[in-house]
């Protein structure tokens, strides 16, 4: 009897402890979680579609250096991040409702992006958009 209440009480305080501490968000896009990889943002060297939030949390700043990258869902985890440069990568939308420690924003060279919400980045003191439309 002893033994299952051992068990038992290992199961209730281990499993609950390890789900708060792996909690992960999705990054779909391969090539933005291959350079979060990279730049030793995401520990786990197999892009598995997913960042640690822990880690996320801890990066302050992004500066991307491929032009690949056409999905940057998953940044939104990224709460503690004071700059972001895109550089020229292509993307439809940018998940930046989270990013209230945003204080500059850049890319370029973006052609299809459709719309920008700034609205909750009150930090933000530099915005750098340049773009050529043919």
């Amino acid at each position: 009897m002893a033994k299952i209440y051992k068990k038992l009480v290992f199961a209730v305080f281990f499993f609950p402890c390890s789900f708060v501490f792996s909690q992960t968000t999705a990054i779909p896009d391969a090539e933005f979680e291959r350079q979060l990889i990279a730049f030793g943002y995401d520990s786990d060297p197999v892009i598995n579609g997913s960042i640690l939030n822990s880690e996320a949390e801890a990066v302050t700043e992004l500066i991307t250096n491929g032009d690949g990258i056409t999905n940057f869902e998953g940044l939104e985890a990224f709460k503690n991040i004071k700059k972001v440069n895109l550089g020229r990568n292509q993307f439809t939308t940018l998940p930046l409702e989270n990013l209230t420690a945003l204080e500059e924003l850049s890319f370029k060279d973006n052609v299809i992006l459709v719309s920008l919400d700034l609205s909750k980045n009150i930090k933000l003191k530099n915005l750098d958009i340049r773009s050529i439309q043919a």
